[in-house]
């Protein structure tokens, strides 16, 4: 019932209030799908916090990761001059090594998650400090160093004015469809008794289906949308149907009972963390592909939304339990919710105040919630 709470919630907000204070300017699927591209970076960091939470552990190092990403995805081809298709490449295997870190730091020598990750953070601001000269790194003009002109500007992946093919984002939105049914049907469908409430849920299924067609919002897919959707359908696929997943929540279950279970605990958190610290190197691409420079803690503020997003989903479709479409749901809401105060005349300086009390609230209840479940 909390989930069907939550959701409620933010649907008042959102449409009611929203739409009844802002008008159709709020309402309208070309600007929130622009805020949606525009934080593509810290809801993909947020994939990857659910996925270290799931097995009890925290990253505190994923906002600076991004950032280091970012200096090092435009540093290395507009300072250095290597091939962009090696730097991509690289900074990839950077996000590897520094989850690698993490799991070594962790796991290895004991020392808590939180001071572990945040340390790294620490340094891993240093290193893109030290790398940038505590300046902007940018494309230099006339210099034969460029970055790809597929990769950022206003013709490119990193622009929200180039959208994916109708029938691709289609595609797309049909797959997430059905597994929202799965998701629905595996939470809300649970006795032979509830089996009738199929129909209901494959009603709202295509009821949402003709919404998307007549807002249009398929149009409006642009290539960082697209990209956010996918990764976001890998990782809940590996997580609800792999051995590798399961065996992450029952880690964050019940450490002791997994590990006499036969799972390989050191190994599933090493994956954990390195998929953590490779997501978080995505975000920082995409990032970079998006603005086309680096400034110093360019992404470090993502740190405390994608943790909001994350822990929303302990009370979006689950209870209690971290689950990466409600943190989809849930980071996507809070965005909302913030440019509608933005929109209705509260300053943009506010958004982090609105991100710190919602992860106090998700916090709260998701604490709530587990203790529920486990009496």
């Amino acid at each position: 019932m909390s989930s069907f709470a939550t959701v409620g919630a933010f649907f008042i907000i959102l449409v009611v209030v929203y739409g009844t204070w802002l008008g159709g300017h709020f309402l309208a699927s070309s600007p929130r799908a622009f805020d949606v591209y525009q934080n593509v970076p810290p809801l993909i960091i947020g994939a990857g916090i659910v996925i270290c939470l799931a097995c009890g552990r925290f990253d505190l190092s994923v906002g600076a990761m991004a950032s280091l990403s970012v200096f090092m995805t435009i540093g290395l081809r507009t300072k250095e001059g290597l091939p962009f298709i090696s730097v991509l490449f690289i900074v990839l295997a950077i996000g590897v090594v520094v989850g690698l870190v993490n799991a070594l730091l962790v796991q290895r020598f004991r020392i808590n998650a939180f001071l572990a990750t945040l340390a790294t953070g620490g340094i891993l601001d240093g290193v893109y400090t030290v790398y940038g000269g505590g300046t902007d790194v940018a494309p230099v003009p006339g210099s034969p160093n460029q970055l790809p002109s597929w990769f950022t500007g206003i013709h490119s992946f990193g622009s929200f004015q180039v959208k994916v093919p109708l029938v691709v984002a289609w595609v797309v939105l049909a797959l997430l469809l059905a597994s929202a049914f799965h998701v629905a049907r595996d939470r809300f469908v649970d006795t032979p008794r509830e089996k009738r409430n199929l129909g209901l849920v494959l009603a709202v299924m295509a009821a949402f289906a003709v919404f998307l067609a007549l807002a249009r919002f398929p149009q409006q897919m642009s290539w960082g949308i697209f990209a956010l959707l996918v990764l976001y359908w890998i990782v809940w696929v590996a997580l609800r149907f792999t051995r590798f997943g399961r065996g992450l929540y029952a880690i964050g279950g019940n450490e002791v009972a997994a590990r006499l279970s036969g799972i390989k605990v050191n190994l599933s958190i090493t994956v954990a963390y390195v998929s953590s610290g490779l997501l978080a190197a995505l975000a920082g691409i995409i990032l970079a592909a998006n603005q086309g420079s680096a400034s110093p803690q360019i992404a470090d503020g993502y740190l405390l939304p994608a943790y909001a997003a994350a822990f929303l989903s302990t009370v979006i479709i689950s209870t209690g339990r971290f689950h990466i479409w409600g943190t989809l749901v849930g980071g996507i809401c809070v965005v909302y919710i913030s440019q509608g105060l933005v929109l209705g005349g509260v300053t943009f300086t506010w958004t982090d105040v609105i991100n710190g009390a919602v992860l106090i609230i998700a916090v709260g209840v998701s604490t709530t919630l587990r203790r529920a479940v486990s009496r």
